[in-house]
C-alpha cells in the first residue's frame, strides 16, 4: 500500500484540512498559526478506502514505534476545518472517550499530595 504522508509545521496549523491535503489550492493567509504546539500527536487520513484504512489501522497499532492517540478520517465537514481546529475537536472526543489519559495530560503543580 503506498501513502503520501505530509508532515504539518505549526505555522500552517491554521490552514484548513483539505488545503493541507493538497485538495483545494493553498490561500494566502494574513499571519501564521502562532497559538500553541499540539500536546498529542494527530493524524488525519484521506482519501483511503475503507478497506485500506482498515489495514492500515491495524498495522499501526502493532508497530510500538508509531504512536498516534489522535486519528481521525477528513469528512465533507471537517475539510474545512483549520488544522488547530481539528486538532482541539479530535482531542475532546478522544479525552472524552478515555478520560483516565486526562490525569497524565494535567501539568505539575509542583505540590505533594
Amino acid at each position: 500500500m503506498k501513502l503520501q504522508v505530509k508532515y504539518v509545521e505549526r505555522p500552517q496549523y491554521n490552514r484548513t484540512l483539505a488545503s493541507l491535503a493538497g485538495l483545494e489550492p493553498m490561500k494566502d493567509l494574513p499571519l501564521p498559526y502562532d497559538g500553541p504546539e499540539f500536546e498529542m500527536p494527530l493524524m488525519i487520513f484521506s482519501g483511503i478506502p475503507d478497506a485500506k484504512l482498515s489495514l492500515l489501522l491495524n498495522a499501526l497499532k502493532s508497530y510500538d514505534r508509531c504512536r498516534f492517540p489522535l486519528k481521525a478520517v477528513m469528512t465533507e465537514t471537517s475539510r474545512n476545518w483549520a488544522a488547530a481546529y481539528a486538532y482541539l475537536h479530535i482531542r475532546a472526543e478522544h479525552m472524552a472517550l478515555h478520560p483516565e489519559e486526562q490525569q497524565s495530560m494535567q501539568p505539575a503543580t509542583g505540590q505533594d499530595s
